[in-house]
């Protein structure tokens, strides 16, 4: 008895797998979608086709005069900037000691500017990415 409702399952199976590849080949071929055009050529963002084909690159802002014009603003006196217009308390952290500037203590970095980098006040040498010398 058991072996006839195996070989029944089986069969059945065997008859379900018969029909459905035949349903799958039965089905209408769907055409295939048109392929998608191609995508124009790159160019970076800020530059801008001329008319003779080459490319022109956007006008830079106008940079400062030398690097000392940033240092002291009119109508704020006192108030002391570094190079690139930073104010004290911006500066980095010495590497070796961890010294740095406090809004409203002493300033210990330094920024030298015949040696062209910081100096904290322990006379450590470092640059502006916070590497020594």
């Amino acid at each position: 008895m058991m072996v006839a409702l195996c070989v029944l399952a089986v069969l059945g199976l065997a008859v379900c797998g018969i029909l459905m590849s035949r349903g799958a080949r039965s089905r209408p071929e769907l055409p295939e979608s048109p392929s998608v055009p191609p995508l124009p050529p790159r160019r970076p963002a800020g530059l801008a086709a001329s008319s003779g084909g080459t490319a022109v690159p956007p006008s830079l802002p106008p940079r400062r005069s030398s690097p000392a014009a940033g240092v002291l603003r009119p109508g704020r006196v006192g108030e002391n900037r570094g190079p690139r217009g930073i104010r004290p308390a911006q500066f980095p952290c010495c590497p070796l000691d961890k010294q740095r500037n406090v809004p409203g203590g002493r300033q210990v970095i330094f920024w030298d500017s015949g040696a062209n980098c910081y100096c904290c006040s322990r006379g450590h040498r470092f640059k502006s990415n916070g590497k020594l010398l």
